[in-house]
């Protein structure tokens, strides 16, 4: 079964191509893992996503470590870890209690939850979306470099102000699909990994005119 490539899949209405791309998440996985080093704990580590379950009330330090592991896994390597394993547990628990609490109000408070979540050194904007992806996959995209370059203005910046904007878009998008906002980053995510091993519509990055 072909994927549809990520422009293309970005503006497809039509459900069949979300569901495909989904149902080839487990094959893009094992695509990244066979580049060796790192990336070869992928599939155990996407397989422990599920054991940090939406609508909890807080996170703790080990969760976040395991969740950074993932993040840098599956994505770009950054030099982030070293300041998740420095933080202390209660501010851990403290600030992603507070994210999370703020969350509960959707996009309303997305700002000030992204803010709270960023109180603790090492987590930006695009951590933060992910602890939030975690706590309501259905209201909260990941902010994935994958689909950051598929998606509105398509720039790969990791602004408070470029996740607002990119978390209206998917959710609009998930809403008419009747899909999760967590969906429609997977399927993005994966359309881009297969595209790229085939050689087809991979995003570029868009510059920003300076």
């Amino acid at each position: 079964m072909a994927c549809v490539p990520p422009l293309e899949l970005w503006c497809s209405g039509n459900a069949k191509d979300w569901r495909d791309a989904l149902a080839l998440e487990e094959e893009a996985i094992a695509s990244v893992a066979k580049r060796g080093g790192r990336k070869a704990k992928l599939p155990a580590l996407n397989a422990r996503l599920s054991e940090i379950t939406p609508g909890m009330t807080s996170i703790s330090k080990e969760q976040l470590c395991k969740l950074m592991e993932w993040k840098l896994t599956r994505g770009k390597m950054r030099p982030l870890m070293r300041f998740i394993t420095a933080l202390d547990e209660e501010k851990v628990l403290a600030c992603t209690k507070k994210g999370f609490q703020l969350a509960k109000e959707g996009e309303k408070n997305l700002k000030q939850a992204v803010e709270a979540l960023s109180e603790m050194k090492g987590v930006g904007t695009a951590t933060a979306s992910l602890l939030l992806n975690r706590f309501d996959p259905k209201s909260f995209p990941f902010m994935s470099d994958e689909i950051l370059v598929a998606v509105g203005s398509r720039e790969r910046v990791y602004t408070l102000s470029r996740y607002i904007e990119l978390a209206r878009d998917v959710g609009k998008k998930a809403e008419s699909l009747n899909l999760s906002c967590c969906d429609i980053e997977r399927a993005i995510w994966t359309s881009s990994i297969l595209s790229s091993n085939s050689g087809g519509d991979s995003p570029k990055k868009k510059r920003k005119r300076s």
